[in-house]
This record gives C-alpha cells, sequence and structure tokens, in this order.
C-alpha cells in the first residue's frame, strides 16, 4: 500500500507521490503549489478545501470570486427546496437530524396550535349543518 504524503492543491485529495494529476478532480499537481499557502477570508486555501470536501473547488472558486465583497448572493436551490435532504446529502448528519426535529416540533406544534384555534369555529359549522342532516344519504354525501 502507498503512502500518501501530499494532498492536491485544487480540491485536497489525497495524492500518491508520483502523479502528475489528481484522481479527484483530474487536474494537473504541480509539486511547488502543493504548500500553497494563500489565504481566504484568512484561512489557509486548503483548509477550505478539507472543510467543503465534496465539489469543493467550485465553492472555494465562488468564495475566492467574493472575498472582500460587503454582500454577495449564491444561490443553491437544492438547499432551499430539499433542506435537511441536502444536509443528509452533504453528509452533515448532526445538522440535518438537528433541523429536522426542529422542523418537526414546530410542524406538530403549530397544528396542535392550529386545531385548538379552529375548534369553536367546527363546532359553530356543525350547529349549523345539524337541520340539514335529513338531507345525507347514508354515506354522508348531500
Amino acid at each position: 500500500m502507498s503512502n500518501y504524503n501530499n494532498r492536491c492543491p485544487s480540491c485536497c485529495a489525497p495524492i500518491k507521490e508520483g502523479d502528475t494529476y489528481c484522481s479527484t478532480c483530474y487536474k494537473p499537481i504541480d509539486r511547488d503549489q502543493t504548500t500553497d499557502g494563500s489565504l481566504l477570508e484568512g484561512i489557509k486555501k486548503s483548509d477550505w478545501h478539507m472543510f467543503v470536501d465534496y465539489n469543493s473547488s467550485r465553492y472555494v472558486d465562488i468564495f475566492s470570486k467574493n472575498e472582500g465583497k460587503k454582500v454577495f448572493f449564491n444561490m443553491n436551490w437544492a438547499a432551499m427546496f430539499f433542506n435537511f435532504y441536502w444536509l443528509f446529502f452533504r453528509k452533515m448528519y448532526k445538522y440535518g437530524l438537528i433541523f429536522l426535529a426542529i422542523s418537526s416540533v414546530l410542524t406538530i406544534g403549530l397544528s396542535a396550535l392550529a386545531s385548538v384555534i379552529i375548534k369553536p369555529d367546527v363546532a359553530e359549522a356543525r350547529n349549523i349543518l345539524v337541520p340539514y342532516e335529513q338531507y345525507y344519504n347514508e354515506t354522508g354525501n348531500i
């Protein structure tokens, strides 16, 4: 088994000693850049790559383009529409479970609150319909 001594400067995947291309992102490896200490928001880019992990080259490039801007907008539609599923896909299980638990508690709580709030209205509607029960057939349809 070969020994991993370096990491790819683009995606931080482990690379073997003699490789000239990264087996993960397929970018050429310049052995002089493997110790690249460039900073992004005060943190080394290699640390950003290790933190983001999957598809890190894309995200770190976006971060680099927007560095120093006060406000920037980048939309992730998968994260918006499939919120905790997206967290599970990104292997952020702890945050996904926390988000799922919070949203479940809020959904159950709001449903219970709504049922308590509309209960008097439902009772009033039943009282209005009592004189017309004779017109219902056996299945309860008019």
